[in-house]
């Protein structure tokens, strides 16, 4: 049995989830007091991203939270600075292996190991991580600087995963408003997700005929030596008489 609902959660209730996720040990307390702070100022500035879509699910009587890869674990990813349903594309290096991701309990753990991470760029340098992606099942992936927010191809609100969650995204900070998906509580302009094509090379031109050779002189035919002669037969010579004695 499982049973599938959004919440919509008051800030006064993040703020209370959150401090009793920072008890936690297993919790990186830089990640939790990062996310009460946000909380804190989202409260006193009013924005206008002051509440956070969250959807939960009861299977068997334990309840699973959008953002959280274990049970029981409930900490909303911070609205504006997170996305649900998009990703920073590319995701990773193509083609996706198992070292292409990390797994973590919850988008704020994925979200510290992307502060904590410098990533290959195609030069050959090395930069800090610029955004995250995590997905419910627990997969981290983790982007550089060279990226487009694109709609999820899977995980996302017409292509959900597990429990019916979708995908979190969002900076490695949320302390540098600038660096949030909706600095402003706007969504942004987003592109489709890219197609991957192959490009065809140019046809070349047809390789020009060989030119052709004169004609060589045919070789002379093999010498024929004459047949040798037959052998000559020798006539005996005549015998001649006995000289006359003298006297």
């Amino acid at each position: 049995q499982a049973s599938l609902s959004h919440k919509s959660e008051p800030l006064g209730l993040r703020i209370f989830a959150t401090l009793r996720e920072a008890r936690s040990p297993m919790v990186p307390a830089s990640s939790a007091m990062r996310a009460l702070a946000v909380t804190l100022g989202l409260l006193i500035g009013g924005s206008a991203a002051q509440h956070a879509v969250q959807k939960q699910v009861e299977i068997n009587g334990t309840w699973y939270y959008e953002g959280n890869a274990v049970p029981n674990r409930d900490v909303p990813p911070v609205p504006g600075c997170t996305v649900y349903g998009k990703v920073y594309w590319p995701l990773a290096d193509w083609p996706l292996t198992d070292n292409s991701y990390t797994m973590q309990n919850g988008w704020d753990w994925c979200q510290s190991v992307c502060q904590h991470t410098m990533l290959p760029e195609a030069n050959g340098s090395m930069t800090p991580c610029k955004h995250f992606a995590f997905f419910p099942d627990g997969k981290c992936f983790l982007q550089g600087w060279n990226t487009t927010l694109v709609e999820s191809p899977e995980c996302s609100l017409s292509k959900p995963c597990e429990s019916g969650f979708e995908v979190v995204s969002g900076p490695a900070d949320c302390d540098d408003l600038s660096s949030w998906v909706y600095p402003n509580g706007e969504a942004p302009i987003v592109g489709e997700a890219p197609t991957i094509t192959t490009t065809e090379l140019p046809t070349m031109p047809p390789m020009p005929p060989p030119p052709t050779m004169p004609p060589t002189t045919p070789a002379p035919p093999p010498l024929t030596l004459p047949p040798f002669p037959e052998p000559m037969t020798l006539t005996p010579m005549p015998t001649l008489p006995p000289m006359p004695t003298l006297p």
